[in-house]
């Protein structure tokens, strides 16, 4: 059992409590081509194939930090729907990552400045600021956020990693990218 001390868990990554930045949403359509085949060996297989889908279009959009879309949807029909997504999502990521890398200076009133001096505790880690104090700010926008520690400061980062969320991707669409990703 452990001890009244052990008992609780803490938060020691606090990098990860901040909120990636952009995400993608995205859908495939397809549509239902005949198949021909040969006449069916009941020996060999009982199932006859007569359509296969075909990915002929897709739609994303890129939400940023303010939870808004941060460029037009995208909207693509045609054939080679799979690659042409792949090939938007690579420009997509350069775009996002140029913002991302792209520093705000940051924005400091008054009232920010009061904030600061009587802050008591790392507003990341919530301990005592015990003289290590510096401040922070959003790299996307320049908003002060708070005083923090050093090292909070420094380990409080935006992540790189850009989640990407396709509609029935596990049950469905992935199927459509096995055959094609290496394609590009």
């Amino acid at each position: 059992m452990p001890t009244e001390k052990e008992k609780w868990l803490q938060v020691n990554n606090y990098r990860f409590q901040l909120p990636v930045p952009y995400t993608i949403y995205a859908d495939f359509e397809c549509i239902l081509e005949k198949v021909s085949s040969c006449e069916m060996n009941p020996e060999i297989s009982s199932t006859q194939p007569i359509t296969r889908h075909v990915p002929c279009g897709f739609a994303y959009v890129v939400v940023g930090p303010n939870g808004r879309m941060v460029r037009p949807p995208t909207v693509y029909r045609g054939e080679a729907a799979v690659i042409e997504f792949l090939k938007n999502l690579i420009e997509e990521e350069e775009w996002i990552l140029r913002n991302i890398r792209e520093v705000k200076p940051m924005v400091f009133t008054a009232k920010d400045k009061n904030n600061f001096q009587a802050a008591v505790n790392c507003w990341v880690c919530e301990q005592p600021l015990d003289g290590d104090r510096v401040l922070d700010h959003d790299h996307l926008t320049g908003t002060y956020r708070g005083a923090a520690h050093n090292s909070c400061n420094l380990n409080f980062k935006i992540v790189s990693h850009i989640p990407i969320l396709i509609h029935n991707l596990k049950n469905y669409d992935l199927t459509f990218f096995h055959a094609r990703y290496r394609k590009i």
